[in-house]
């Protein structure tokens, strides 16, 4: 079984890209107001999430420090 020879070269050069498109006259983008939540909140969230991980901090030390007891302990 051969493959047949092909020529790698092209006629035109052959682009991928599409055409370009005109640009509007006006932008469509506009100023939006956005009503900020409430600093008390921000910092509520950030308490939450330092919670959860020192309470799983806690838990993963807790669970090695247990797992090492009683390694050492069922030494004979």
């Amino acid at each position: 079984m051969a493959i047949a020879h092909q020529s790698a070269m092209t006629a035109e050069a052959v682009s991928t890209r599409p055409p370009p498109t005109p640009r509007p006259a006006r932008s469509a983008h506009a100023l939006t107001l956005v009503e900020e939540p409430p600093r008390i909140w921000t910092v509520a969230k950030i308490g939450g999430l330092i919670a959860i991980t020192a309470v799983s901090v806690a838990l993963c030390a807790a669970i090695l420090a247990g797992g090492a007891l009683f390694a050492i302990l069922n030494l004979h």
